[in-house]
């Protein structure tokens, strides 16, 4: 059942990707269109993801590891 609901979001996904970059591409809006597929593929793998049980990084952790050292230079080391 989770398959078939992730290939349904995918399908979904798609569907909606053709009507809007379409357009767009016609328009000669390349940044919009490239910009709306990456920000569309990167929403439809994370529900697919969510449906499928697949455990992906909190996006607090990846905050944490970029800004831990700065914040051990300013404040000084947690204990």
């Amino acid at each position: 059942m989770r398959w078939l609901t992730a290939i349904l979001i995918v399908a979904a996904g798609s569907g909606l990707g053709i009507l809007e970059i379409l357009p767009l591409l016609r328009r000669n809006m390349r940044r919009e269109a490239w910009i709306y597929g990456i920000v569309l593929g990167v929403g439809v793998g994370l529900s697919v993801m969510t449906v499928l049980k697949i455990n992906y990084p909190n996006p607090y952790t990846v905050l944490e590891w970029m800004f831990r050292p700065l914040s051990d230079i300013i404040f000084g080391p947690a204990t």
